[in-house]
């Protein structure tokens, strides 16, 4: 019984002192622990504070050199962290910043920019032949203000309807652009001479018109072009141009001469019925480039037939209002 008490007190001194070496070590490691905090945070400490204090510049304006030389020369680094549209800066230079001007920070800070896009872009659509109340929808459809609107008389158009834009379809043009549009009076009276369409209409309807009309008709010769012989293919003025008295029309004129190896392609197209009339284009696209073969506001219900010869492969595209309607490769 005693030795069994003897052996107890041995093992709870053992253990004791097994315990008293644990804390120990414990207690190092939590002072190594302390210690290596407050070096490293001392450490951090000189570092960020050797760098000096920097007032921000302002960048706002500038273009990416113009910005990077004026931070470089501060100790200061730039990032880009995106791009937005802005129509009252120029593409390519600095609309935001941060942290923005005058802000006190350490050399090596990043400053934060954004950049302008510019203006969005849009493309003009046509409005021609359109009533007014269309091409007023059409223009706020693609983000387009409606400028001047002038009136003017016309042999093509209906009274209301669109004879002229300024800028031309397809043009590109920035968000919110202003477009002007002439509008059609109706027809006009016997005391004013309008000038008709000829393109694409033969030699003597012209010339039968001019004399009538008792004005000079200056014919000039194409003999590169791909119409037939005797085809008016341009005009000065253009259709519906109000003419003085005594004013000289300029008319160009097909002299083409038929080669051996050409071929030929009718182009048709007719029109639905309906109760408005259309803007027609006809597009030759082949490997010399685009041409426009034919241009004409036509009534509901008409056609477009013309035969154009060709030596080579293209495509020709008809458009009606400025869509795209039909499309047929030459073969």
């Amino acid at each position: 019984m005693r030795k069994d008490v003897i052996n107890n007190i041995k093992n709870v001194r053992v253990s004791a002192k097994a315990m008293l070496i644990t804390l120990e070590i414990i207690l190092v490691i939590i002072v190594l622990m302390v210690i290596g905090y407050f070096s490293f945070n001392w450490a951090f400490a000189s570092l960020v504070h050797t760098r000096d204090d920097v007032v921000v510049p302002d960048i706002m304006k500038k273009d990416a050199k113009a910005a990077l030389d004026i931070l470089e020369s501060e100790n200061l680094a730039i990032k880009k962290i995106g791009e937005e549209y802005d129509p009252n800066m120029p593409h390519g230079h600095i609309i935001r910043q941060l942290p923005p001007a005058g802000t006190t920070v350490r050399e090596g800070k990043i400053i934060r920019v954004w950049f302008s896009q510019g203006s969005e872009e849009v493309y003009m659509p046509s409005l021609l032949a359109l009533e007014l109340r269309d091409a007023r929808f059409s223009l706020r459809k693609n983000h387009l203000e409606l400028g001047d609107i002038t009136n003017a008389y016309s042999l093509t158009y209906d009274k209301g309807i669109v004879i002229s834009q300024d800028p031309a379809p397809d043009t590109i043009l920035h968000k919110n652009a202003t477009v002007n549009l002439i509008v059609a009076e109706g027809t006009p009276p016997d005391t004013i001479l309008i000038m008709p369409e000829f393109r694409q209409k033969n030699l003597s309807e012209a010339t039968r018109w001019a004399s009538e009309q008792e004005l000079d008709l200056i014919i000039k010769e194409d003999k590169g072009s791909m119409f037939p012989s005797g085809t008016i293919i341009s005009q000065n003025p253009s259709p519906d141009s109000q003419i003085k008295p005594g004013y000289s029309v300029k008319i160009t004129v097909s002299k083409r001469r038929k080669k051996k190896d050409e071929k030929y392609h009718r182009v048709h197209y007719e029109l639905s019925q309906g109760r408005k009339e259309s803007q027609v284009r006809v597009m030759l696209v082949d490997s010399f480039g685009e041409q426009e073969l034919f241009s004409e506001v036509k009534q509901p219900g008409t056609k477009v037939d013309f035969t154009i010869p060709y030596t080579a492969d293209g495509t020709i595209r008809i458009f009606v209002n400025g869509i795209l309607v039909q499309e047929k490769d030459l073969k």
